[in-house]
């Protein structure tokens, strides 16, 4: 696969919360930043395209408020079954679902940075520095804006789920943390610490599951992570282990590709860069803070 350098695409003008797109390839990218969240199809050949798009402000079925609380999407993680969770920093989290642009899901959040399906039906999201944020937030798809439980976290940015141990893996300033969820399926259910593991240098921003590994990707300040769930340690994530300020790293289930963003201007790039092989996609003028391949909605 050959990826031109400084390659662009046009932003395109949306018209409404999504624009129709069929069921994602293997080529496509989820990514989000400033207001919006789009499909970037990159093929092996040709140029790349978008395929859809979404934006809070053009969605009714937000209220009011929480409409105006997307302007800094900084996740997009899509969820088995058709939804992207979406999280801004500007205080918003919806459940988008992919294929309508419909919210079925959203709430007020912190500083909110990234979010994570959990069995029963509930979401985590990570509400990092801010007045009522450090925390962990626990809620039920079925009951937007209806807060259950909350956990102090300082720094709170990324979320896992681990289906094989039944565990939420959450990231945050200095620490990586292990917990178990109590009673999910009461009108009490809450966090329990189960344990922490230093971060070799601080700042820590993105958690994600590298696939057919036991390793979870984890970006701080200065370096790029692996974290051995069979070992509990951390090693270094091959090329990527000297680069800082990295906003997102995705590795693609079956092509093993690797998708990630670094950011050049304050907190953004305008380019999503790969491995295996090497390239990049620029798309000048848009503040790009994180990329996932659409690939997991299935």
């Amino acid at each position: 696969m050959n990826f031109k350098k400084n390659l662009w695409i046009p932003a395109l003008l949306l018209g409404s919360c999504a624009s129709g797109p069929g069921a994602p390839s293997d080529d496509e990218l989820i990514v989000c930043g400033a207001d919006e969240v789009f499909g970037l199809e990159v093929p092996a050949a040709g140029a790349p395209r978008r395929v859809w798009g979404w934006k809070a402000q053009e969605c009714p079925d937000l209220p009011d408020l929480v409409r105006k609380q997307f302007g800094s999407t900084d996740e997009c993680k899509p969820v088995p079954g058709g939804g992207v969770l979406v999280t801004s920093s500007a205080g918003g989290v919806a459940l988008v679902d992919r294929a309508s642009g419909w919210a079925t899901f959203w709430a007020s959040v912190v500083n909110a940075h990234s979010a994570e399906a959990v069995p029963l039906n509930k979401l985590v999201v990570a509400s990092s520095y801010g007045e009522g944020g450090n925390r962990l937030l626990l809620f039920d798809r079925s009951m937007p804006g209806t807060l259950l439980a909350s956990e102090e976290f300082l720094g709170a940015h990324g979320v896992v789920w681990d289906p094989e141990v039944k565990l939420l893996w959450a990231l945050g300033e200095i620490e990586l943390r292990l917990y178990s969820l109590r009673d999910l399926d009461s009108s009490t259910p809450g966090f329990v610490l189960r344990h922490a593991y230093t971060l070799p240098n601080p700042g820590g921003h993105d958690l994600r599951p590298v696939p057919n590994s036991n390793s979870l990707s984890v970006s701080t300040g200065n370096h790029v992570w692996l974290f051995d769930r069979a070992h509990l340690n951390f090693g270094p994530c091959g090329g990527l282990s000297d680069l800082g300020n990295v906003k997102s790293v995705d590795v693609h289930p079956r092509t093993n590709r690797l998708a990630y963003v670094q950011a050049e201007k304050g907190y953004t790039a305008e380019r999503v860069k790969f491995r295996n092989p090497e390239g990049e996609v620029t798309l000048p003028g848009l503040k790009i803070y994180k990329a996932r391949w659409a690939v997991h909605l299935e």
